[in-house]
């Protein structure tokens, strides 16, 4: 990654303009914003909560935030997400649903995720059609009915996840998981209907 000179007030770049340049006053803001978030946070006590459908993954879940130190910050439960009650009154969710494929150990995709993605259904084996079945409107159901004022993050690469989950997103940013291009999502809960 390449830093640029970016000067104060009229933003002009002094040298080559490439998608790799980062301003150092833009990092130096951001880490800055970081720092503040990470003091806010140390001053009050933050419930973190993980679950997975799998047991197993729970476990390995676990043994990893041991390793890391963190064990004691985080609950873990196992357990079916269309059937999960909210932790605490508001939140933040983070989900990374399966799209039918692993990462290699190299950090190569074995199958093309987006398609995969767009035609694996609920991404826990059996799709039911292009749309992708009935998992992701159920779950959105289950988020407006019983997770309002939450925030809901989706990290996916299928493009056309909040048409399939019948949401709006309120935001829409592109990353990359390894070598998958995908989009996180944010979708915010509110009680009821959010049609005007």
């Amino acid at each position: 990654m390449r830093f640029a000179r970016i000067r104060a007030g009229n933003q002009e770049r002094e040298g080559r303009q490439n998608d790799d340049e980062i301003s150092i006053a833009l990092l130096h803001t951001l880490l800055l914003r970081g720092c503040r978030i990470l003091e806010s946070l140390q001053a009050r006590e933050v419930a973190i909560f993980g679950s997975d459908v799998s047991h197993r993954m729970v476990d390995f879940a676990e043994r990893n935030a041991e390793r890391a130190g963190v064990a004691e910050a985080i609950e873990f439960r196992g357990g079916d997400a269309l059937q999960r009650m909210p932790p605490a009154e508001g939140g933040v969710i983070m989900l990374n649903p399966p799209y039918g494929e692993r990462i290699e150990v190299g950090g190569v995709a074995r199958f093309g995720a987006r398609e995969a993605a767009q035609t694996s259904g609920n991404g826990e084996g059996g799709g039911e059609g292009e749309d992708g079945g009935e998992f992701f409107p159920q779950l959105a159901t289950h988020w407006k009915k019983n997770y309002p004022g939450w925030t809901a993050w989706v990290l996916t690469p299928d493009l056309k996840l909040p048409k399939r989950m019948r949401l709006k997103e309120s935001r829409r940013v592109p990353m990359w998981n390894g070598p998958i291009e995908c989009r996180l999502f944010r979708f915010d809960m509110v009680a009821g209907s959010a049609r005007k």
